[in-house]
């Protein structure tokens, strides 16, 4: 079958405006979730200790473990937010964690991290390159599911 030069225009704007939109779609970054911790006092939060583990595996077996030391931290009421540390308190849906407070012996387990995938679309003629991020939708702490805050991607953890 021979297409007409009229047809052979049509179907190549029509190949052209398909690659065109779809070039602009984009999958958002992975979200950088952090924890704050509610009812705990500022001598019980000095210290804590992250223990990373594989999603699939059981929490026996940490992949990492980390020290976070002299944690610079922002009270409002009952509830400390980090503000900053000496090491790294950012969660990853890929993982399942272990949160180790020294100053109070309490342990907290966050499991089960839902992230949902977001992609960036862009119009025909403004395919600019903003920056995107996944968002947090759900969490386990301690067995208890949590449903993520619609404004931020923090982790609330309870004392």
């Amino acid at each position: 079958m021979t297409l007409k030069p009229g047809m052979k225009f049509i179907l190549f704007l029509f190949i052209f405006f398909v690659l065109v939109v779809t070039s602009c779609e984009k999958q958002c970054i992975k979200s950088q979730t952090a924890f704050s911790l509610i009812g705990f006092s500022d001598a019980e939060a000095d210290t804590i200790i992250l223990r990373k583990f594989l999603k699939q595996g059981s929490l026996s077996q940490p992949i990492d473990t980390v020290l976070l030391e002299h944690i610079v931290f922002h009270r409002s009421h009952d509830t400390l937010n980090i503000v900053a540390s000496s090491g790294f308190v950012t969660l990853f849906s890929d993982y399942n964690y272990e949160i180790f407070f020294p100053g109070s012996a309490k342990l907290l387990t966050v499991t089960d991290i839902i992230e949902h995938e977001n992609t960036a679309n862009r119009s025909l003629f403004s395919c600019r390159k903003d920056a995107c991020s996944n968002t947090i939708t759900g969490y386990t702490v301690n067995g208890q599911v949590s449903h993520a805050v619609s404004f931020g991607d923090l982790i609330y953890l309870k004392k």
